[in-house]
């Protein structure tokens, strides 16, 4: 038998002495019969030690009683239950813990055969049942307070909903599948011009406003993400208005099903899209119409300028012509020539509209040696530019040579029109480990910062002051990027009125290797 002082100050010391063995206890009984065993026993004790502890500061006079509502006691007998809520403990089983804890005290005096004097035990009970009324106080007020934040969000989701499709140009509906009942947002009005009046809410009413020839497309395909368990659906069709005329809508859903996999809903959107569909339409018929013009043009004027060169180029074999007839045969000449390549250009961009890119054969070349080529020609064109050739390392690769000869030449062509005619262009190929880059470079007047965005746009032109950029429709540098693309290169541009500017290729030497070599 423990010798124990059956006063207040007794208990006191009987409840410190014992505090860890009472919280053990209080600890298991509470964890097997009231609250998850997934939790931790740092969540599960809380602030039950430092509850016991205040109530031994009580007994000794040291600290208000928990019936005094700023005690430290009545506090964590608060934070307690609050505690207890945010971890989604049953409110019934508050209430027990404190039950348990009164429970587990008295065994342990009943144990150690302590007696206590009634008024000392009284006030001891009383305050246990305090502490747990606090507690259960807390937790309720905790609870409503979520309700309300819930209500009040709820309130507002509803009110944003609600604004945020007026002020949107969607039309918003809500299917319930086995009924067959559908509910529309106001904004269907504005959609499709009918008054509220006008739209029924069963989906008859919308399956009869569906265009004839879309009809049995359009509801099969809904019947199949119906039954074929998928979440989303999304169709284009034609709806009919309230003057019977037909707009364009594209229409996309979302299912909602049970666990069984039934659809229950479907809530989705439903927009007009009539404006960008005939938009769509008339880009279409005016590319048709520009490809289909260019093609004609292209086919039926290559023949006469081919007749042409050929003609001029016989009258200018022949012996005995004086200079005065040579002149005009060269004017002849250069001018077909010029027209050949203008229609190459076209075809070329047709053949990029059509297909997205220009198609290319490659086969092994000497990316030194075609350049070389290149430049000679071009300078046997321009005999009053000096345009100066550098190259070093190896030039070899995969490309299609003919495609190459075309993008040196409207690069090279490119810088003597724009470029300083007192200042040379300089061309140079050097060879890299895994690719090859040209560059070339110009000094003159830095292209337009305001340019540099769509230099590679189609027709498309610098404003050089040379006469010659008149030749030029401005497709030479959509088709240099396109053949840039095609072998799988890339192409970089710096333009500054101190370096002047500078058009630098890189090619792989496969065009098969991948990403684009950097072009640095």
């Amino acid at each position: 038998m423990s010798q124990c002082d059956p006063s207040s100050e007794g208990l006191a010391d009987f409840l410190e002495a014992h505090s860890a063995d009472i919280m053990r206890r209080w600890g298991e009984r509470v964890r097997t019969t009231l609250v998850p065993r997934t939790l931790p026993p740092a969540d599960l004790n809380d602030t039950m030690p430092e509850f016991l502890n205040e109530m031994v500061a009580a007994l000794r006079g040291k600290s208000p009683w928990v019936s005094t509502p700023l005690s430290p006691a009545n506090t964590l007998a608060e934070a307690h239950g609050s505690q207890r809520f945010r971890m989604g403990v049953d409110i019934s089983a508050v209430v027990r813990e404190y039950c348990v804890l009164r429970e587990v005290i008295l065994d342990v005096f009943q144990e150690e055969e302590c007696p206590l004097e009634s008024s000392a035990l009284r006030l001891l009970l009383d305050e246990l049942a305090t502490a747990g009324a606090e507690a259960l106080r807390r937790y309720a007020l905790e609870n409503e307070q979520m309700l309300r934040a819930s209500h009040e969000g709820l309130r507002q989701s509803e009110l944003r909903y609600r604004l945020a499709t007026l002020a949107g140009s969607d039309a918003i509906w809500d299917w319930d599948v086995p009924s067959n009942r559908v509910h529309w947002s106001e904004n269907i009005s504005q959609v499709t011009g009918l008054s509220m009046a006008e739209v029924k809410s069963s989906l008859t009413w919308w399956t009869e406003r569906l265009h004839p020839e879309d009809r049995e497309r359009v509801l099969q395909s809904l019947q199949s993400a119906v039954d074929s368990g998928k979440a989303h659906w999304m169709e284009e069709y034609r709806f009919m208005r309230t003057d019977g005329s037909y707009i364009f809508v594209n229409a996309r859903g979302y299912l909602v099903r049970d666990t069984q996999g039934r659809a229950l809903r479907m809530v989705g959107a439903f927009q007009d899209i009539t404006e960008h569909k005939l938009a769509e339409q008339e880009a279409r018929r005016r590319a048709d119409f520009e490809q289909h013009l260019i093609g004609i043009v292209s086919h039926d004027l290559r023949n006469p300028l081919n007749a042409i060169l050929m003609a001029a180029t016989q009258l200018q074999r022949q012996e005995g012509m004086s200079e005065s007839q040579l002149r005009p045969l060269h004017r002849i000449l250069s001018s077909a020539r010029r027209a050949t390549r203008l229609l190459s250009d076209l075809l070329d961009f047709t053949q990029a509209r059509l297909g997205g890119t220009i198609p290319v054969t490659p086969h092994p070349v000497d990316l030194h040696d075609l350049t070389s080529q290149v430049v000679e020609e071009v300078q046997l064109a321009h005999p009053d530019r000096r345009i100066l050739l550098e190259q070093s390392g190896d030039g070899r690769g995969e490309w299609d040579g003919d495609r190459l000869a075309q993008l040196i030449t409207n690069l090279v062509n490119n810088a003597l029109t724009y470029g300083d005619e007192h200042s040379p262009v300089r061309v140079h190929t050097v060879g890299r480990p895994d690719a090859v880059v040209l560059s070339i470079h110009n000094q003159g007047a830095p292209i337009p910062t305001e340019m540099m965005p769509q230099l590679f746009q189609p027709l498309r032109r610098g404003s050089g002051k040379s006469s010659k950029g008149g030749h030029s429709i401005g497709l030479g540098l959509f088709i240099v990027k396109h053949i840039v693309d095609a072998h799988g290169g890339s192409i970089h541009v710096d333009s500054t009125a101190e370096n002047g500017t500078t058009f630098r290729v890189c090619l792989p030497r496969h065009p098969s290797q991948g990403l684009p070599p950097p072009c640095s």
